[in-house]
């Protein structure tokens, strides 16, 4: 024989479900908001020798540029390139010109400016001459 279950009962199941659901959910997006990551910028390159040869453990600064007439407040971020020469920086997305830096032992030191405006990737090509003694 089959029990009769009462309404009451099923109704209070269902709404201890609804609830469970309703808070997993809420704390879904509540994570969710909380991990979305800031708009970013990429400079990426690779820094190459006189003859062509990618020059790995190259160290690239990255300075921010004050605005004229404003307090320099500037930032320095740092990279080393890998043992393809290759580096990877990520900035925010926000206007802003940089000073680009790559020096390495017996190398010359070489500088360019870089300008981002907003969530982009910029590409560089660095080539560094053998330091004169």
């Amino acid at each position: 024989m089959r029990k009769r279950t009462s309404g009451s009962s099923l109704r209070r199941t269902f709404f201890i479900v609804t609830l469970t659901l309703a808070a997993a959910f809420s704390g879904f997006a509540r994570e969710k908001r909380k991990a979305t990551p800031a708009p970013t910028a990429l400079i990426v390159g690779t820094v190459f020798r006189n003859t062509g040869l990618s020059l790995p453990g190259a160290t690239i600064t990255l300075e921010e540029e004050a605005a004229p007439g404003a307090k320099s407040k500037a930032k320095k971020i740092r990279a080393v390139s890998d043992t393809r020469g290759e580096f990877a920086i990520r900035v925010p997305a926000a206007p802003m010109r940089y000073t680009f830096s790559v020096t390495a032992d017996g190398f010359e030191t070489s500088n360019k400016q870089v300008v981002i405006q907003g969530e982009e990737r910029v590409d560089l090509s660095i080539q560094l001459s053998p330091r004169l003694k």
